[in-house]
Order: structure tokens, then C-alpha cells, then sequence
């Protein structure tokens, strides 16, 4: 963990953090699964145990800007969210008060809200249920399928697929087997009544 980058990009003054600082901690984080959990474990301490504003603020948009780095490949925002204690602190940030500064009145709290938001957003952004859902490939529904449909997959029916019930659609099998069997007799019947004639 680089603890000098974390500490000089939380401090109290009002000057921006500067970018490289935030690429520095995201290379720090990304370095392993603990190297990970100890800058949110760092950054959630310094946000609960400081009351100032700027450092506040400054700590939640490290939180937002290393969870948004492709360069922690989503090992950071993991951390945040399977940390019970990280989200509450950024979750309590949301409604952030104090008194209001003699020059700048209400805006230290009101960014301070505004980062809290835009933290718990890039944690969340991307989430595990999107990022492993299969995508659906081939047109695996039959006639009128789209994707994987019911009709190949666990029926409740003891046919399933193209041997469900009649009356099951054209994935169901019942309308298509009815239809086939109908062309089968008609040609059956054609081919015998030829025969007939080519015997007289």
C-alpha cells in the first residue's frame, strides 16, 4: 500500500489532488486481492475518524476514481462492497452537515454529499450479476424462438422440445409434428394414386 500517495491525496488543504496521485493508488490497489482491502481499509478509517470536510471529500472521490480504474480490473470495488463497514461510512456521507464555513457557507458539505454519491455509484456501476450474465448466442427457439428459449430447455411436460403436447407452438412440437404428418399422408396418397393409374 502506498501510504504516502493516500495521505498526500486526502489531506485537509483545498488544492485538487492531482491525477498521478490517483493513478498511484490504483497501482497499489490493483497489486493484489490485500493490497486492495488495505487502501479501502485505510480510506474508510481516515473518512470516519476525520471530521473535515476536504478530507471527507477527498477520500470519497479516491474511493470513486481507483473503483472507475481499468487498472484495479474491478478488484477494488469488490473490496468496497464485501466491506459492510466501507459502504455504511460512504452510505453516512450522503447526508453530511456541519456548520456552515464563513466564505463558503454550505458548498464544503454540499460536495462532500455530492462525492458520497458519486462513490457509491462507481462501486456499484458494473455490478457481478451484469458482468456474469451469459449472453445468449444462436437461435436455439425453433421457428419462433429468439435465444435460448423454453422450448430446448426443462419442460414440464414429459415431451419437452420438439415432443411437447399438442398445441404447444411451434417450439412445442405439437402444431409442427401434426403438420409434418399431414404432408407425409398427402404424399403417401399422391404416390398411390399414381401407381393406379400407371397400372391401368
Amino acid at each position: 500500500m502506498n501510504r504516502s500517495a493516500l495521505n498526500r491525496a486526502t489531506e485537509s488543504s483545498d488544492s485538487p489532488t492531482p491525477g498521478y496521485l490517483y493513478v498511484d493508488i490504483a497501482k497499489s490497489a490493483a497489486a493484489s486481492p490485500v493490497a486492495s482491502q488495505e487502501v479501502v481499509s485505510f480510506l474508510i478509517n481516515r473518512l470516519q475518524s476525520k471530521k473535515h470536510p476536504n478530507i471527507k471529500y477527498k477520500c470519497l472521490k479516491v474511493i470513486a476514481k481507483t473503483s472507475e480504474s481499468s487498472l484495479t480490473r474491478g478488484q477494488f470495488k469488490r473490496s468496497v462492497v464485501q466491506d459492510a463497514r466501507a459502504v455504511g461510512a460512504i452510505k453516512e456521507c450522503l447526508n453530511f452537515r456541519g456548520p456552515p464555513d464563513p466564505v463558503r457557507g454550505e458548498e464544503p458539505f454540499q460536495k462532500v454529499r455530492e462525492a458520497a454519491k458519486e462513490a457509491l455509484e462507481a462501486v456499484y456501476t458494473d455490478t457481478p450479476s451484469n458482468e456474469m450474465a451469459l449472453p445468449q448466442t444462436g437461435n436455439y427457439g425453433g421457428i419462433g424462438g429468439g435465444g435460448a428459449s423454453s422450448s430446448y430447455g426443462a419442460s414440464p411436460h414429459s415431451g419437452g422440445g420438439y415432443n411437447g403436447p399438442p398445441g404447444g407452438g411451434w417450439g412445442g412440437g405439437g402444431r409442427w409434428k401434426w403438420r409434418c404428418r399431414w404432408r407425409r399422408s398427402r404424399r403417401r396418397a399422391e404416390e398411390d394414386g399414381g401407381n393406379r393409374e400407371s397400372h391401368v
